[in-house]
């Protein structure tokens, strides 16, 4: 986020090849502008160009409603109010296209509903404390954070399972252009193969002692051309700040 001009607006960058160049955000900015939509909770820019913010307004002292917007060619899309499902209320989420988002609740449920109406279309169950989509693929996390499980999210059937150690900061996925799935945690990084078998591809020991301390959470990671960028995310007297690293195999 950023003010020019008395202007507020949002700036997008793009890594590649070691640095950051930034791109123009202007048609979004221009839609925030003309509804006069001053700030959002997050920005998403998803696989198929769609771009989605999300705004969130306190329903409560302790309930806070989340507000999806659609940013079209020329107007502004609102979603379905989403925060409360059963007398849940909405602790994570992840937009996936097609009017489709992965919902986790807490509840410790997990499921996809549709952005604009907030039908259910797939429910995964309860006992998660967090999930991740990336394709076609759940990832969810059992209540004793020492399982992954990952569902085919247009059946909700299992299609794989991983005993797995799961620290206080964190766990993420990625999986690379042929499709093989990879985990990050404090101890590494790590291939998930078939039958619930791991494989160990980067040992904890030689990543980025600077950015891995006990302070630091795992946000993100993405797998390309052998290459593992982790984004971590430092908390610590009163400073947040985000740190990504890459890796080579």
């Amino acid at each position: 986020m950023f003010d020019s001009s008395g202007n507020a607006g949002y700036r997008r960058y793009v890594y590649r090849q070691g640095t950051w160049e930034q791109e123009s955000f202007d048609a979004v900015n221009k839609l925030l502008e003309k509804n006069n939509l001053k700030t959002l909770y997050s920005v998403h820019t998803l696989a198929d160009g769609k771009v989605y913010g999300v705004g969130i307004d306190n329903k409560s002292d302790s309930v806070q409603s989340f507000k999806f917007y659609e940013f079209a060619k020329s107007q502004i899309k609102t979603g379905e109010d989403l925060t409360e499902k059963d007398g849940a209320v909405l602790y994570g989420y992840q937009l996936l296209g097609n009017e489709k988002i992965a919902c986790f609740y807490d509840n410790r449920n997990v499921c996809i509903r549709n952005l604009h109406t907030g039908k259910t279309i797939k429910d995964f169950g309860y006992d998660f404390t967090s999930m991740t989509v990336i394709g076609q693929n759940l990832y969810a996390i059992n209540e004793a954070c020492n399982q992954i499980v990952i569902y085919d999210i247009d059946t909700a059937e299992v299609s794989e399972k991983y005993s797995v150690d799961i620290t206080d900061q964190g766990i993420v996925f990625a999986e690379d252009d042929a499709y093989n799935r990879y985990a990050c945690t404090e101890n590494g990084i790590f291939l998930l193969g078939n039958n619930g078998k791991i494989e160990q591809v980067m040992d904890g020991k030689n990543m980025s002692t600077n950015a891995y301390t006990n302070s630091a959470r795992l946000v993100f990671m993405c797998a390309k051309d052998g290459v593992f960028y982790v984004n971590y995310l430092i908390a610590g007297d009163n400073q947040r700040k985000y740190r990504l690293c890459s890796y080579s195999k």
